[in-house]
């Protein structure tokens, strides 16, 4: 893969992390209130608010999944963009974003 088509999909990539983090914010908004992270008063509550309906929590955390799975691609183009720049703390950084985003991937598949 080129330099130029790596920075090409990247960028894809990055747009489609930004639209799914402004979907994640709008489905937060749309979701009952007992399903929202820390919204309900007790866990009997959320356990019955997504029993009823499911489909916002399922939605929420797929889209989550989706921009992690796309900043995956992301992160190897910005470090094939700072190529020049290349030393210790852009791979160490590198390397923690996609781990951070495999664990994040994990966990919110495992909702």
């Amino acid at each position: 893969m080129t330099s130029k088509s790596r920075s090409g999909a990247g960028g894809l990539l990055a747009i489609v992390v930004g639209i799914s983090y402004i979907l994640v914010g709008i489905i937060f908004f749309l979701m009952p209130a007992a399903q929202r992270p820390g919204g309900a008063s007790s866990f009997g509550q959320y356990m019955a608010s997504v029993a009823d309906n499911a489909m916002p929590f399922t939605i929420y955390y797929a889209v989550f999944v989706l921009g992690a799975v796309a900043a995956l691609g992301v992160i190897p183009a910005v470090n094939s963009f700072m190529k020049g720049e290349e030393d210790g703390w852009l791979v160490w950084a590198g390397n923690l974003g996609l781990v951070g985003f495999a664990v994040l991937i994990i966990d919110y598949l495992r909702f």
